[in-house]
């Protein structure tokens, strides 16, 4: 079933032909493609694999690079749209600190928030991705946090181990969509969406990094049809020290453009699309939350 894009590029909706701005890669290279916004980008894929479960992965955004629009915002108010019509379900990598769970849960929540360096928008965005999926009718989804879980993560000095953190966000995600999955009926060609740090996204993680990526594990669950794509905004990528060790970050920065938007393909199932360059520019109505809202605490 074709789909279409409109608003996201700032067009009229129309069926994608997404080999009419193809460019030839290098024989050495990893393929790529150009279009003229992420949004025909993600088209693309989804025409290429027809998904039933499709993990975005993203470089989450940290204090120093606050002037930049961030990934949640380009996701939901550029991606998602186009989605929406095919996709049921949004899980994200984000949860309510509810504090039943008293000061390890505090210690926990304070410590991620430190060590993370989000900006204070985050938590507002987050809640306006949320909210923007249900008026378009996609049921989102957050994860779950026991004491328990706190209790694990909890070092004896009040800090957080980080690689317990990483696995059990990765089995919440997996937990989280299974169940969406297992309620599904054979005919429901619908896709569900994760959002999520791009660690945890991976259909080929590193070696000793297999338990931090929900990615092999959901390829089964989804009989085949996962898909992994890495939304990566070239300034949060060129501010991580750790993406420069990447095999594509020379392609992603060298494709890095103000005017359009890359598809590069990493393998089998597994793309990144390569947002264009873009300041944040101020909202029309930057207070659209409700009073409910905003009283929420969600972490990371």
């Amino acid at each position: 079933m074709p789909v279409t894009v409109g608003l996201a590029c700032g067009e009229k909706p129309r069926e994608a032909n997404p080999v009419e701005t193809t460019r030839e890669a290098p024989p050495d290279a990893l393929p790529h493609r150009i279009f003229s916004c992420a949004a025909r980008a993600l088209e693309a894929v989804i025409e290429e694999t027809d998904p039933r479960v499709i993990g975005f992965g993203e470089f989450h955004q940290q204090t120093g690079t606050v002037g930049t629009l961030s990934t949640i915002e380009r996701f939901a108010d550029q991606l998602l749209p186009l989605m929406a019509q095919r996709t049921s379900d949004l899980v994200v990598e984000t949860w309510v600190s509810e504090g039943r769970c008293g000061e390890v849960e505090k210690q926990v929540v304070s410590d991620v928030n430190k060590v993370s360096k989000r900006p204070d928008e985050t938590e507002d965005e987050n809640l306006r991705m949320l909210k923007a999926a249900r008026i378009l009718g996609v049921q989102p989804h957050i994860l779950k946090m026991e004491c328990a879980d706190y209790e694990k993560v909890h070092r004896a000095d009040g800090g957080v181990d980080y690689l317990e953190m990483l696995d059990l966000v990765a089995r919440r995600l997996l937990e989280t969509t299974g169940k969406i999955l297992k309620k599904r009926s054979s005919e429901d060609r619908r896709m569900i969406a994760v959002f999520s740090g791009a660690i945890h996204n991976d259909l080929f993680p590193a070696k000793d990094w297999e338990t931090f990526s929900y990615g092999p594990a959901m390829q089964k669950a989804a009989r085949g049809r996962y898909v992994e794509v890495d939304i990566y905004v070239p300034e949060f990528v060129e501010a991580a020290s750790t993406a420069r060790e990447e095999i594509w970050f020379d392609k992603v920065t060298s494709l890095a453009s103000r005017e359009t938007a890359a598809l590069i393909k990493m393998g089998k199932n597994s793309y990144i699309i390569v947002f264009p360059r873009g300041r944040k520019a101020p909202r029309s109505s930057p207070d659209h939350l409700t009073e409910g809202e905003k009283d929420k605490k969600v972490a990371r």
